[in-house]
């Protein structure tokens, strides 16, 4: 998939030297606060199936910058397969984002999914909807949502069957959808 720019930002393919960043996304308390943190060697895989799934396939995860400052990453927006098989049928996309907590309150997530929402429903074999989803406790996800026309489906809301029971405060998660405009 061709990145969409913004004014503002612009997505990028993931580089060697931003293993940092992506294991601070990933494993950080103020960020994953409504998320599983990784381990470092988690992370490290993780970094490496994500640069590899943007190396062979249309769908992914870049990462977010500055189009000013490209070297600097500010977090991630991306769409993926969201494999939730059974909750989620096979081949759903889902929007996804993270930011490092210093990038937070500008509207980046907001104005780089829009754009990214945009190309995906412009795009020839186009999905005909996106989802996105969190804990009914992360009120600024959802705020995120909403921002973007998504609509919440309480019909769909599950327990993530990757959380463990001992996580039930992560356990609960909404699902908001965004069809393909027709």
């Amino acid at each position: 998939m061709h990145y969409p720019i913004t004014e503002r930002l612009a997505l990028r393919p993931w580089q060697d030297q931003d293993a940092e960043v992506f294991h601070r996304l990933t494993s950080d308390a103020q960020i994953t606060t409504w998320l599983l943190p990784l381990s470092r060697s988690e992370s490290e895989a993780l970094f490496a199936r994500v640069r590899e799934r943007l190396a062979h396939e249309r769908w992914g995860v870049p990462a977010l910058v500055k189009r000013d400052q490209p070297e600097q990453v500010l977090g991630f927006v991306g769409i993926q397969p969201a494999a939730l098989e059974p909750v989620l049928p096979a081949g759903t996309l889902e929007l996804l984002w993270r930011l490092l907590p210093e990038h937070w309150h500008q509207g980046y997530v907001t104005e780089m999914a829009r754009a990214l929402v945009a190309a995906s429903f412009s795009a020839a074999d186009a999905p005909h909807e996106l989802v996105a989803f969190t804990v009914p406790a992360n009120r600024a996800s959802q705020a995120v949502m909403q921002r973007l026309g998504m609509q919440r489906d309480p019909t769909g809301d599950f327990i993530h069957p990757r959380v463990p029971a001992d996580q039930p405060q992560l356990r609960q998660h909404l699902l908001y959808r965004l069809p393909r405009p027709v």
